[in-house]
């Protein structure tokens, strides 16, 4: 298996405009996954590293190798 791995912060006052994007593309990639064959999964994290400050996003694809 092959794991990918996308994190960022997202910009101080865009957290809600980010919240509903994210909502849209992980539904969009629900409703279309035949276009992607090779991911096993896909994951979305929000985690905090060291206080709320650290706050970053993660999205884990894992592929079939």
């Amino acid at each position: 298996m092959i794991f990918e791995v996308e994190s960022w912060k997202v910009a101080e006052g865009k957290e809600e405009e980010h919240k509903a994007w994210m909502r849209k593309w992980l539904q969009w990639v629900n409703d279309h996954r035949e276009l992607f064959p090779e991911w096993k999964s896909v994951r979305y994290f929000v985690k905090d590293i060291a206080g709320k400050e650290s706050e970053r996003h993660m999205v884990i694809w894992e592929y079939e190798s």
